[in-house]
């Protein structure tokens, strides 16, 4: 069986803190060679499995993949985007970091986008549609008094 990422691995991750996705034709750049390499030493693959793909891409990737071995299952695994977001926890202790109120427990959640702030709290919150759990806002020391006054 091989694997093969949908993934981009020499690039660095985006703003989604994901890779970017490889488009069709590079993962079937990659797993042309590879397979080719499987057979030269005399074993048959009986998979070609591409993970972490774009999940728009997941039909044509099996029609093109598949056209290189009849006999050839191939499969595809999208994208999740809760698979390799790291934790609230991560990024508070990536930056150094202290959580002034809340609740430790949710710390231990995904944290699925990132805002870094350079203005004045007020107009961060309230000029941020959607403002809500599902990212981690990173505020300036400068701005935190404001938010737990000492």
């Amino acid at each position: 069986m091989l694997v093969v990422t949908g993934r981009e691995p020499t690039l660095s991750a985006g703003r989604d803190l994901s890779l970017p996705a490889r488009s069709v034709e590079d993962v079937t750049r990659v797993s042309e060679p590879a397979l080719t390499e499987i057979r030269a030493t005399h074993a048959s693959p009986v998979a070609l499995i591409v993970n972490r793909a774009n999940a728009e891409d997941s039909q044509e990737l099996k029609e093109k993949l598949g056209s290189l071995d009849a006999h050839l299952h191939v499969g595809v695994i999208p994208e999740d985007a809760f698979l390799v977001s790291p934790t609230v926890a991560s990024v508070m202790a990536a930056v150094g970091g202290t959580l002034l109120q809340g609740d430790e427990q949710l710390l231990e959640r995904e944290a699925l986008g990132v805002m870094v702030g350079a203005m004045s709290l007020e107009n961060i919150i309230v000029n941020r549609p959607g403002f809500n759990g599902d990212s981690v806002y990173v505020i300036s020391a400068n701005s935190c008094g404001r938010l737990a006054p000492a």
